[in-house]
């Protein structure tokens, strides 16, 4: 397992935090998957228009996942303003759409980007600098939360943030690199397969699990900030939404008992009493409110009754 010598804590780096540009720019190839939303599309795009990274090293590839066509609510001048190329497909989910845009890839490394997410001028060239400073094959960015009056919203990227902290193997590894803001290296995205299109959930942990036993490394880099919108956010589109994640954690969990994994990697089933434990401690030293409290724990309860459900399918 390749690793490098790790802090403790999540947002620490080594370092002063600030990207280390390499003498000749790594190229990236930034793939976005979407469908049917071309407003959210349209801020995303327009983030990408401040990024603070060399001309000609990066490109630009959004995958139509079977949607409306999204050129026509794009305008001429922010599609030209942009190394962007513009590429439909059947709908086969957003892992299909990732894949399908890495097949047109052309560089070093690919990033992927959710359409409801505004990227941060620096996000490639923090993204840039934690590659050259590691051999890391992937590196997980943060989100962050652009509506913090919006209690769902707050859930959503708090329970992010204490995964990232809590999911760790014994050499500083993240156990999951979630998949509206991560990047890796190209070589080794092709020679995994991609992202398993037969997971509608958990296709980001499931090929973390596949990085992991290839004999590669990842971490979470929290410099490499994007803001998350999230279309439509409420208390019940949570616990939808948790609930869903729990039906593609059964599918992982079920494929890592079939292949002797999950021995290894037992905290990528984090519905233990331990992981209860770390997380209640964990909101209780963030003096968090009680109705964040609530959200999250109804959450949790969701996520078990998705993964019951998922179970007594034929």
């Amino acid at each position: 397992m390749r690793c490098e010598a790790r802090h403790a804590d999540p947002h620490a780096w080594p370092g002063n935090g600030r990207a280390v540009m390499l003498a000749a720019a790594p190229t990236f190839s930034v793939i976005i998957p979407t469908h049917d939303r071309p407003q959210a599309l349209a801020r995303c795009l327009h983030s990408l228009r401040s990024l603070a990274y060399p001309v000609g090293a990066w490109e630009l590839i959004v995958v139509n996942d079977g949607g409306i066509e999204p050129s026509a609510g794009l305008e001429e001048g922010l599609k030209s303003s942009l190394p962007l190329r513009l590429h439909s497909i059947r709908h086969l989910g957003a892992s299909g759409a990732r894949n399908a845009g890495a097949r047109l890839a052309t560089s070093e490394f690919l990033a992927f980007l959710d359409d409801d997410c505004r990227a941060e001028p620096d996000w490639l060239e923090q993204l840039a600098g934690g590659f050259g400073q590691t051999d890391w094959a992937a590196l997980g960015g943060r989100s962050m939360n652009p509506r913090p009056d919006n209690l769902a919203m707050v859930c959503w990227h708090y329970l992010i943030d204490f995964l990232y902290s809590y999911l760790q193997d014994e050499h500083g590894n993240a156990l999951l690199l979630v998949s509206n803001n991560v990047a890796y290296r190209r070589s080794v995205f092709e020679d995994l397969g991609g992202f398993d299109e037969g997971f509608r959930w958990a296709e980001d942990r499931d090929l973390s699990i596949r990085l992991l036993t290839a004999g590669h490394g990842q971490a979470y880099l929290p410099q490499a900030r994007v803001w998350h919108d999230m279309i439509g956010p409420n208390g019940w589109g949570y616990l939808r939404q948790q609930f869903n994640y729990g039906r593609g954690a059964y599918t992982l969990e079920r494929k890592l008992r079939r292949t002797g994994l999950v021995r290894r990697f037992p905290a990528l089933a984090p519905q233990g009493r331990s992981f209860r434990v770390a997380l209640w401690r964990s909101l209780w030293a963030r003096r968090m409110p009680l109705a964040v409290w609530l959200m999250i724990n109804t959450g949790q309860l969701s996520h078990r009754l998705g993964k019951h459900y998922e179970a007594l399918r034929p």
